[in-house]
């Protein structure tokens, strides 16, 4: 079958792009490790009969995953974009937390890499989609609700005004749906951007 690659993907591990064939457009995921295969698949199968929204699997094999193309944009993009407003888009946001909440309901485990990159989300549809299952534990709520929110404060430019109303917002969210204990949370959140911050630092 012809193909043709229309684009690839930031990925620090494994090797992304989109694809045009005869039966149409793809994503081809190709993993450094076989464990990170395997752990990906396994998340899309429990995934495959549950109302969340994701990419379909259409075929695995060789540390290659092939699959659909998803609308929309990258959280990353969508804050970029209410930056440049000065207008918070909340519905985004609860969005967010709502798939967050349903993934670790529907599959027992818990996203660890919930950088925004990782979430696509439709303006057309109102559809949030996530993505990039490879990093995935059995740890509670905690840990992703604190790391997501730190990622938004930590796009630069770092913690403006706009994104530390997002953050509170997404924390005071998840401390309800999950029935965490605010304060912890926040603290947790606090220790997360220390982490990701020295985490880049120590990239340069």
């Amino acid at each position: 079958m012809a193909e043709k690659m229309l684009g690839k993907y930031k990925s620090r591990r494994n090797s992304a792009r989109l694809v045009q064939t005869d039966a149409g457009r793809f994503v081809i995921k190709t993993f450094a490790q076989e464990e990170s295969f395997q752990k990906e698949l396994q998340i899309y199968r429990l995934l495959q009969d549950k109302e969340l929204p994701c990419a379909g699997v259409i075929a695995a094999d060789d540390k290659t995953l092939v699959l659909t193309e998803l609308p929309g944009r990258n959280l990353v993009e969508c804050l970029q974009q209410q930056e440049k407003t000065g207008v918070p888009a909340w519905e985004v946001w609860e969005k967010l937390v709502a798939w967050l909440v349903a993934f670790h309901r529907h599959t027992g485990f818990v996203m660890t890499d919930v950088n925004l990159r990782n979430f696509l989300f439709d303006d057309k549809t109102k559809m949030l989609y996530g993505l990039d299952f490879e990093e995935c534990g059995t740890c509670n709520m905690m840990l992703p609700a604190a790391r997501v929110a730190a990622f938004i404060r930590t796009y630069k430019p770092e913690n403006t005004v706009l994104k530390q109303e997002i953050s509170q917002y997404v924390l005071e969210l998840f401390a309800r749906s999950c029935e965490m204990e605010a304060e912890s949370l926040f603290l947790e959140s606090a220790r997360q951007e220390a982490e990701i911050l020295a985490r880049r630092k120590n990239r340069i």
